[in-house]
């Protein structure tokens, strides 16, 4: 997933004729995967220099740019300064919160433009996300859940297996669903989100509310779960 044309759209309206991305976060919202190199972003095309650790997968991942692997004898600065004189380049956007004092110093020898700060135009686009972000986040999300809900009623020390949940509920649904199913067998889960069993015999229930107990398994066994205010005289210290 790349941005270059985002990049180049919001130019104009900054006082620039091309940016110069070189940072980690700005390569990565620019390029769309961690490398190490630079790009150069004007308003009718993208360049972007890599060496031959990630040239390949550069080549394949990046597209809406030209990708160029750098030479030790032909440095990435003087083939950037070269397009930035070719293509006429007067006023160049570089990202003044990442870049050292050296590198400056090093791209401002190199290169015959005037350096601005544009830092904050990368952080603006940032902020906003695409269709494409908006669904890798939707699917981090729903990735999320599933380990969440995995972690909350399947991790009992592998003894307890996943109950079979239908396909096409939301998180809360499936939730509900997988609660239910497993409430038939463990009915303390109605009202408890975890038990750890240590040996001996002893359960440590930890409570939605944060409250815990810990009880000899016997007695556990015996405790009428579905009670109504069990739980609240647990806490209480009124089990015994």
């Amino acid at each position: 997933m790349t941005h270059f044309e985002n990049i180049a759209a919001a130019l104009k309206g900054r006082g620039l004729d091309a940016m110069l991305v070189t940072s980690e976060p700005g390569e990565f919202y620019a390029v769309g995967f961690h490398g190490e190199g630079a790009a150069l972003i004007t308003p009718d095309k993208t360049w972007y220099y890599t060496d031959s650790r990630y040239i390949e997968a550069a080549r394949q991942l990046i597209s809406g740019a030209e990708v160029i692997l750098w030479t030790a004898g032909n440095g990435f600065r003087e083939q950037i300064a070269a397009l930035v004189k070719a293509h006429g380049v007067a006023k160049l956007g570089f990202e003044e919160e990442y870049m050292s004092v050296s590198s400056h110093t090093a791209w401002t020898k190199a290169v015959e433009a005037q350096f601005l700060p544009a830092s904050e135009l990368l952080t603006t686009l940032r902020q906003v996300k695409d269709a494409g972000e908006l669904a890798a986040m939707r699917e981090a999300q729903r990735v999320t859940d599933e380990a969440l809900l995995a972690a909350i009623f399947g991790a009992w020390a592998g003894l307890i297996e996943t109950p079979p949940v239908p396909e096409g509920l939301d998180r809360d649904q499936r939730e509900g669903r997988a609660l239910e199913l497993w409430s038939k067998e463990y009915p303390w889960l109605s009202f408890h989100l975890s038990c750890t069993c240590y040996p001996g015999g002893v359960m440590l229930f930890t409570g939605r509310d944060g409250g815990t107990v810990c009880l000899p398994a016997e007695v556990a066994e015996q405790l009428t779960w579905e009670e109504p205010g069990l739980w609240q005289r647990l806490i209480g210290g009124g089990a015994s």
